[in-house]
């Protein structure tokens, strides 16, 4: 599902969207894609219905009050069970090419900008002939304000340090070697270390296939988001 335009009632300032004022996606096996609202222009999402012809996905808009500023127009393409056009299974968003962009839902929202709460899913990469690593760049990043690891010189980075909102890069490091780490969070995407913790550096991994995940809950301050930038890189 392409949103060629998907203009609903912007999140609460914790990021969270409104009980009757947004956009879900559901499939007959139960799964639920996260609620999206704010504004989700040029973004995208794919969802795996299954093979029995049967089956089909059920978009559900919730909306309430008269509002003149909601408006949408969704592209629909089915993909045929296997085909490269499609992602493997688990992957709500899947992007193809050596390089390409990959923002957090809402991050275009000029009003209310705040990265969305409850989210829980993976940006899929398709792996290019030829090409063995990735490297992610953050052009802008801004994930999780209350955690202290820029406030202590500490790295945001790791399991004991990204405990609320984070981006999940697999086995990532500055070299793509050890050590690696699978969670980065805080206002910077870095694996520096002082005075280098604080501004985003390239983070590549060699863990097939190339996914970036992204995990949030209920903020309680004001977050942006993401605006990360990807290569991939020749074997």
């Amino acid at each position: 599902m392409d949103f060629v335009q998907l203009v609903l009632t912007s999140p609460n300032e914790n990021g969270i969207c409104d009980d009757t004022d947004f956009l879900e996606v559901s499939t007959p096996s139960g799964y639920i894609a996260p609620r999206l609202c704010g504004k989700n222009t040029d973004q995208h999402i794919y969802i795996d219905i299954g093979p029995v012809p049967t089956d089909n996905t059920v978009v559900t808009f919730t909306l309430t009050g008269i509002q003149q500023n909601r408006y949408w127009e969704i592209l629909v393409s089915q993909y045929s069970c296997g085909s490269r056009l499609a992602p493997h299974s688990g992957c709500l968003q899947y992007f193809t090419g050596v390089s390409g962009r990959i923002e957090s839902y809402n991050y275009q929202n000029p009003d209310a900008p705040f990265l969305l709460g409850k989210m829980d899913y993976s940006a899929c990469i398709r792996q290019e002939k030829g090409y063995c690593s990735i490297t992610y760049t953050a052009l802008d990043f801004k994930m999780d304000k209350v955690n202290t690891c820029t406030k202590n010189n500490s790295l945001c980075r790791g399991q004991f340090s990204c405990l609320l909102d984070y981006v999940i890069i697999p086995r990532g490091s500055a070299t793509g070697l050890e050590p690696t780490f699978d969670r980065w969070c805080g206002s910077a995407l870095t694996d520096g270390f002082a005075p280098n913790y604080a501004r985003s550096l390239p983070i590549t991994t060699t863990s097939l296939p190339f996914t970036l995940g992204v995990h949030t809950t209920i903020h309680i301050t004001r977050t942006h988001g993401f605006n990360i930038q990807y290569k991939q890189n020749t074997c």
